[in-house]
């Protein structure tokens, strides 16, 4: 019985050229760029759609899409909007 872990496949996991299935978990994580229990998070959340095939988890491209804008948009509405200092743009050390 061949190991899942031959030294051909430690060898693509080193230089990152392991395939994650379209529609699987490890897919949309590599895309969204974060880790398998953040994406948990994010479909028990309601940021990302999936549906199961029998015990598989799977979901589209475009709930990926998605997903990434959503998670753009919020990002963009969290960073405060850049203000002057309360004593103008002169700095209180330079008189």
């Amino acid at each position: 019985m061949k190991s899942k872990l031959s030294p051909r496949n430690v060898q693509r996991r080193r230089e990152g050229t392991v395939r994650a299935k379209v529609g699987s978990l490890k897919y949309a994580a590599m895309k969204i760029g974060c880790s398998l229990p953040t994406l948990y998070d994010l479909i028990q959340g309601g940021k990302l759609r999936s549906y199961h095939i029998g015990r598989a988890h799977r979901m589209s491209e475009q709930a990926v899409a998605d997903c990434i804008a959503l998670l753009q948009r919020e990002s963009a509405q969290e960073r405060p909007a850049r203000r002057t200092p309360p004593w103008g743009s002169r700095s209180p050390l330079a008189e």
